[in-house]
């Protein structure tokens, strides 16, 4: 009776060490890939204010809302493809930008990114994905 005692604690010891080391591993996984979510939102961002920049330098409340896609940034704005990697090295992020006027006629920014595993709330699918990367 001792050593099913023994051998049971034992057991859930080393079980509980199981979960406490993947519990460790998923969060882990989880802030490196919303940390690279983010780099990609930061390198959309400075590209859409560049090509906002470029396309409508002047900004007037009235002129509503820009929709700016990833391919329109890729094939039109000449930002990187490989920017929009996603965490797995293969597939490649959705991302769009809604730009807009405020009340001061400044740019504003709202951008959008959808990837394997993620996705932005209120995210919509302008344009298919780029296809997967081919090695």
């Amino acid at each position: 009776m001792k050593k099913f005692l023994i051998v049971s604690c034992i057991l859930i010891f080393i079980i509980l060490i199981v979960f406490s080391i993947k519990n460790y591993l998923e969060k882990q996984t989880k802030s490196q890939n919303d940390q690279r979510y983010e780099e990609i939102k930061k390198d959309v961002e400075k590209e859409v204010m560049r090509y906002v920049g470029i396309v409508s330098p002047i900004c007037e409340g009235n002129d509503g809302e820009m929709l700016i896609t990833h391919k329109t940034l890729v094939y039109n704005g000449g930002f990187e493809q490989e920017k929009l990697l996603d965490v797995d090295g293969k597939s490649y992020c959705s991302v769009y930008a809604l730009s807009g006027c405020d009340e001061n006629d400044n740019h504003t920014y709202e951008i959008y990114i959808k990837c394997k595993d993620y996705q932005d709330k209120g995210f919509i699918q302008w344009h298919k994905p780029f296809e997967n990367k081919q090695y």
